[in-house]
């Protein structure tokens, strides 16, 4: 089997600063290894990315941050992107997006679609966790990506703050238009000391909670989604075959980790295998001009240098009962980022025969 793929999808941090404090975020300045000076994309590096990108038949460029609306120039690389044939989208708070004419200008540039987060489903919850007093402006700010027209998604954070939320927060974002709404749960972050935070529910929690969410929502006609972060193993099999069936976990329930289809890249020039490794990166491709220094030979460093053994690491069963079970390759034993936390054989008791 060949393990590794050019990536499909790729994020670019555009910067690292933010008008929310999400308590979990890990891309806080708590949580990794902070340079002001490097703290914001330059925009001749990051045409530079992308051009490589879209030589190595990259489709979708995901602008995060952080807080991407923040960047100085991001309509220029909207534009930039948009014109090099890239499916340019954006994962915001929707702060700025409250302005109806600053989407109006987001959709001109040539963005396609935008994930937008809340994290909760009234003013007090969302703004504990955001740290900010931001609900109303979020909340408008959803609502302005849906009057222009602009496909979007929301995405609920799931954590221990907010567990209260999940069934609220569907049905309030349900009125506003949004059909696609997406859950995660907060992962265990890694700081410049090691794990410093953990407001994540267990795994089996986790996986009890968004059954019980998606039994109820599916009663009221509300569809939802769940990315890629819990071993499947975790559902109850009867409910995981409905949740399949209901596209609700689906054929694309994989970490793109495991196969090395999206890959991110950080102002200061280091490349991930995820958004969440800020500490931990593969590769700088910054050379010391400040210009995207593996242009031409991206791919073969992807394929076949340290990114390939990457993900010889990281293919690996997180617990001896994965080896047998027929989910295997479909779940990957759930997001390495839990087993910093937790210990797979605390949940992972059974494979599924």
């Amino acid at each position: 089997m060949r393990l590794t793929m050019l990536p499909s999808t790729f994020w670019m941090v555009t910067n690292y600063t933010c008008n929310n404090r999400y308590l979990y975020c890990y891309a806080s300045e708590g949580f990794r290894v902070f340079d002001e000076s490097q703290d914001v994309m330059d925009y001749t590096y990051a045409t530079e990315v992308m051009q490589e990108m879209k030589d190595c038949n990259a489709e979708h460029c995901l602008l995060i941050g952080g807080e991407p609306t923040l960047y100085h120039r991001l309509f220029d690389l909207i534009r930039f992107g948009y014109s090099i044939g890239l499916k340019m989208k954006l994962v915001s708070n929707r702060r700025r997006l409250a302005d109806r004419s600053f989407v109006h200008d987001l959709k001109k540039a040539g963005l396609v679609h935008s994930s937008v987060s809340i994290e909760g489903a009234t003013a007090e919850k969302h703004n504990e966790v955001t740290n900010t007093d931001s609900f109303n402006e979020s909340c408008e700010g959803l609502q302005n990506l849906v009057r222009e027209e602009i496909s979007c998604n929301s995405i609920l954070t799931i954590s221990l703050l907010n567990i209260d939320d999940i069934v609220p927060l569907a049905r309030l974002v349900h009125e506003f238009g949004v059909s696609n709404i997406l859950y995660n749960f907060s992962l265990p972050s890694v700081g410049k000391n090691g794990i410093e935070s953990c407001y994540s529910p267990d795994p089996q929690q986790a996986a009890n909670l968004i059954s019980s969410a998606y039994l109820q929502l599916k009663k009221e006609g509300i569809t939802i989604g769940l990315f890629a972060t819990l071993p499947l193993c975790l559902f109850d099999q009867n409910v995981l075959q409905q949740m399949t069936e209901d596209k609700v976990i689906g054929r694309d329930y994989h970490c793109h980790v495991f196969y090395g289809t999206g890959a991110a890249f950080e102002p200061n020039g280091n490349v991930l295998p995820c958004t969440h490794f800020v500490n931990s990166p593969l590769f700088n491709a910054k050379g010391p001009d400040s210009h995207f220094s593996y242009k031409g030979r991206f791919a073969h460093e992807w394929e076949e240098g340290i990114h390939k053994q990457f993900i010889e690491t990281a293919w690996r069963y997180p617990s001896e009962h994965c080896k047998t079970c027929k989910l295997w390759g479909k779940c990957f034993g759930g997001c390495p980022f839990f087993w910093m936390n937790y210990h797979p054989d605390n949940f992972i008791t059974k494979g599924v025969m």
